[in-house]
Order: structure tokens, then sequence, then C-alpha cells
């Protein structure tokens, strides 16, 4: 007992370190402070030597913002200290963020942020916040609160937060691959080769390049790709004209435009009246439910022509998406059917990239190819129209969807390249 009086109790050792006694637990289960001597089944003394070392490993927390792993290599290191200790730092990036005074709980964190619980944990759950658990309890850092703050900035300008996440989940994705690779490459031909003050020196000096190159690259290429997207809507005008005119006989025009909705707003579209056929479509767009959807959307996507800004044509070609959304979801079969769904798989080939629909119109018009080598394919249709479909529209269908393949084969090896 006379051994043990400048020793300290558990309870002493939290109160001179100024921490609690789950944390001086916490620290002797990750190995930062040396076993205590144990006098019997529940009484343990602590070398007085503990406080400084709870002190710094708090400090080393705080102001060096290095993870209790690394802390426990630096605390091993003896004379290697600084040496382990800049080591850390530049793995782990610690000047990069301002020193917080003590991490927060899920209380605190709401308190100082203001930020919905709800919110939080769909930031968790995608790993866009990592906790540490300490004590039993979650323990969020400046970067935690960080993200946070920059998820409130994006609101606070009135995008909804489920757009931020989805966009920088795709960045997160992306960045974690490219990380990834990087410390592999930097591992596999820097390491071991290079004394650790230089490995340190690349690390922070010669990584503010590659941050620097995020920023650049990303700035030119949404330049590039907006430029792209632009000469994407001017073209698309164009191709879209191109598809929805028709080489028919002027008999079968004749015969169509005659019969009355929709046949004669089919007809403005294979003659390529298409200013006229934009003004019918909005008032009078047919019977079925499925030639409305058809017609509007097919309208809204020929005004684009006349549309010189980016903003309003974006406009356009969201509406006649709207439109198009819910025809395509049966498989083409009758001769309506398949008509229906050239149109709509045919725009979807030929929108900006910006969109994303170009797959999903290449598989309905594979369909689409597919319907019209099987018997029946022009089942359905008037008496009247049947051999207009079966000996003038489909033929020439056939030989756009040749051209609607081989313009996407030239877009995706120019893509490759």
């Amino acid at each position: 007992m006379k051994g043990n009086r400048q020793k300290l109790r558990i309870g002493e050792l939290a109160s001179a370190a100024g921490v609690s006694v789950p944390t001086v637990k916490f620290y002797l289960q990750q190995g930062l402070l040396p076993r205590p001597e144990k006098t019997g089944r529940t009484m343990s003394y602590y070398d007085p030597s503990c406080v400084a070392r709870i002190r710094l490993v708090r400090r080393l927390q705080r102001e060096k913002y290095l993870p209790l792993a690394v802390i426990r290599r630096v605390i091993a290191s003896g004379r290697h200290y600084r040496e382990e200790l800049e080591f850390g730092r530049a793995v782990f990036r610690s000047g990069k963020f301002p020193a917080q005074k003590k991490s927060l709980d899920r209380g605190e964190l709401s308190k100082f942020t203001g930020y919905p619980s709800t919110k939080v944990d769909a930031l968790e759950r995608e790993r866009l916040l990592m906790p540490v658990t300490e004590n039993g309890r979650k323990r969020y850092d400046t970067m935690d609160v960080a993200v946070i703050k920059l998820f409130q900035s994006r609101e606070r300008l009135g995008l909804p937060m489920d757009y931020s996440l989805r966009t920088v989940l795709a960045y997160r994705d992306a960045i974690g691959e490219a990380v990834r690779k990087d410390m592999r490459l930097f591992a596999r031909i820097m390491l071991g080769e290079i004394s650790t003050g230089l490995a340190v020196e690349y690390m922070t000096e010669a990584d503010e390049t590659l941050d620097q190159f995020m920023v650049l690259y990303r700035t030119k290429l949404l330049r590039s790709l907006s430029a792209e997207a632009l000469e994407q809507v001017s073209a698309f005008s164009h191709r879209l004209r191109g598809i929805c005119r028709f080489p028919l006989k002027p008999r079968s025009l004749a015969e169509m435009a005659g019969r009355g909705q929709p046949w004669d707003l089919m007809a403005m579209l294979f003659r390529g009246r298409f200013e006229k056929f934009i003004q019918s479509a909005h008032h009078r767009p047919g019977s079925s439910r499925e030639f409305r959807k058809l017609f509007h959307g097919l309208a809204w996507f020929l005004e684009v022509n006349g549309e010189p800004g980016f903003s309003q044509t974006a406009s356009l070609l969201r509406k006649g998406l709207s439109q198009f959304q819910s025809i395509t979801a049966q498989t083409p079969g009758t001769g309506i059917q398949i008509l229906t769904s050239y149109f709509c798989a045919a725009v979807y080939a030929i929108l900006p990239d910006i969109f994303g629909t170009r797959d999903k119109g290449m598989a309905i018009l594979q369909d689409v190819q597919m319907s019209l080598s099987m018997p029946g394919f022009a089942s359905g249709l008037p008496v009247w129209a049947a051999p207009i479909f079966a000996i003038e529209i489909f033929p020439a269908m056939e030989v756009k969807l040749a051209g609607l393949f081989s313009a996407a084969k030239h877009s995706r090896r120019k893509e490759a390249r």
C-alpha cells in the first residue's frame, strides 16, 4: 500500500487529466495507456505519468486532428516521435481543417448545426458522415460538421437535399476509386524507396497539386461537357425532323389526312409540316390517351427548333419527356404500338447525353425492330391503313432504325476514344 501512495486511482487520474472515467477506460482498451497495477479484484493504480499521456492524446486529437490508431503509433515510437507525428499528419491530412475543441455527440451535433436528425441519418447511411464510437457513443468531428454545413449551404440555395445527396454520391464514388488507386501507387512505387521526411513532403506539398488539379479538371470538364450538350441540343431538332418525316406516296398522305383524328396529325408529321402539327397537337391531340401523350410530347420536342436559349430549350425537353414516360411501358405488338414506341425510343436515342436516355431508347428500338420481323405486325390497324403501314411506313421505319443504330455505334466508339 505504501508504494501506491504516489499512484492514482482511476477517478483521481480522470480528475487530474480533465476527462471522464469511461474515457480513461476507453483509452486503456485502445492501448493508449500502460496497464495499471492491480492490487485487488476491483482496485487498480495508475502511474502519475498517465496524466500527461492522456493530455497528449487529447491534444493530438484536437490540434493535430489524428485518429487514435495513429496516436497510439506516435506514442509508442519513442525517439522517432517527431517523424511518426509528421507522417501521421501527412497521411491523415490533419492540417486541412481547423482544430475542434472536442468531438460532438449526437445531441451536441444537433444543437451546434441545427440539422435535423433524419438528414444526419441519411448522410451517415451513405458514409458521408463517419463518426467514431467512444465509450459506446458516436462522436462527430470537424469534417463531419463541415459536410453538414456544405449540405446546409446547398439547401439555402434552394437545392433539394435528395438532389444534393445523389450528386455528392456520384463524386464520392468516383473520388473514392481514384484515392484508392493513388494510395496503391504511392505504396508500390514510393514507400520504402524514399525517406520518411521526403514521403511527408510528397504527401503534403505534392498532394496540394492534386487538389488543385481536381478543381481545375472539374471546371474544364464542365465547360467541355456543357459545350458538347449545347451542340447536341442544336443537332437534336434537325435529327428529330428526320425521324418524323416519312416518304409516303401523296395518295397515302391524302388518305390519312382525310380520316380525321389522329390520322390527320400523323399525316402532318409524315409530310414534315411541323409548325402546323405543333399548333394542332396542343389543341386537338387525338382521342386515345396514348396518342395524346405521343403528340403532346412530339410537339414539345419539335418546339425546340425555335428556341435559341438553353434554359427554355431544357424546359421544352423535360415537358416532352414527361409525356413520353408512360408510353413505352409495354412491348410493342400492334401496329399503333410499334409506331408510338418507335417515336418515343427514337427521341430517347437522340436526346442530349445529359438526359441519360440513349441506352433506354436503343433497347426499345431493338424491340421495335424485332416486332417488325414478326408476322401480324400490322394488326390492330383500320383496313384502309394496314397496307399503307405494311408497304410504306414500316419499311421506311426499318431504314431509319438502321441509321439510328449506326449513329449509336459511332457515338460509342467516339466515347471509347
